[in-house]
């Protein structure tokens, strides 16, 4: 990839974040990525939340894997918080195939 297909897969995985972040209620100002390989981790500050974008999946990966993926991740999550480890925030929304189908196409360009 040309560095300028890389800002700009950057800058729609950031977008897709703050919208989803701000979907669900957040007040998100300064988000910025905080990790970048196969997918990005955006810290949405500045409120204390992460989200996940995954920008390269697998080609058997579809929609309904997607979202079971995230269903377990949040569930993990969920495990270390009630264990005293780490304090994720849970929304009042789980993500599901909408939210996952809306973030691909929100990446993508679609």
């Amino acid at each position: 990839m040309t560095p300028g297909q890389i800002a700009h897969r950057t800058r729609r995985a950031v977008d897709a974040a703050v919208h989803a972040g701000r979907a669900h209620g957040l007040a998100v100002t300064d988000a910025h990525v905080l990790y970048e390989f196969f997918f990005f981790v955006v810290h949405l500050a500045p409120s204390p939340v992460v989200a996940r974008v995954p920008t390269v999946l697998p080609r058997h990966v579809d929609l309904d894997h997607l979202a079971g993926r995230q269903r377990t991740e949040l569930d993990v999550a969920a495990w270390f918080a009630d264990r005293g480890s780490g304090h994720p925030a849970q929304l009042a929304h789980t993500p599901g195939a909408g939210s996952a189908r809306r973030l691909l196409d929100d990446v993508s360009g679609s």
